[in-house]
C-alpha cells in the first residue's frame, strides 16, 4: 500500500478534519453462504473489512452450527425473514448483501 492510498484510507475514516467519525455507526454488510455450506465460507472477507463495516455472516437456518428448529418446508422465504430478524435484532437501518448461489436467491 502507498503513503498516498494510506492517507485516503485515513481521510475516509477520520473526515476532513483529522476527527475520527465516531457519531455515525460502520455500515452492515450481510454475507450469506450458498448451499450446502455455512458462514465459516466467508471468514476470509470478515478478516479482511473488520473494522470497516459491520460484517455478518451468519449460518442460515439447518447450516453450520445452527440449532434451531427446522420446519417441515424450509422456504426461501423463512430464511429471508430469519436474516431480517437478525438484522433487526441489530438495528440494521441499511444493508449492503451479497449473497452465493442459495444466498444470493433469498
Amino acid at each position: 500500500m502507498t503513503k498516498a492510498h494510506d492517507a485516503q484510507a485515513n481521510k475516509r475514516r477520520t473526515g476532513n478534519f483529522g476527527q475520527a467519525m465516531t457519531a455515525f455507526p460502520l455500515p452492515t454488510l450481510l454475507l450469506v453462504h450458498g448451499f450446502p455450506m455455512d458462514g465459516s465460507m466467508w471468514s476470509p472477507q470478515t478478516e479482511a473489512l473488520r473494522g470497516t463495516c459491520d460484517v455478518l455472516a451468519p449460518d442460515l437456518r439447518g447450516f453450520g452450527q445452527d440449532r434451531r428448529t427446522i420446519p417441515a418446508l424450509m422456504t426461501m422465504e423463512a430464511h429471508a425473514r430469519d436474516l431480517k430478524e437478525l438484522l433487526d435484532t441489530r438495528s440494521a437501518e441499511r444493508v449492503v448483501l451479497c449473497g452465493l448461489s442459495m444466498g444470493g436467491y433469498i
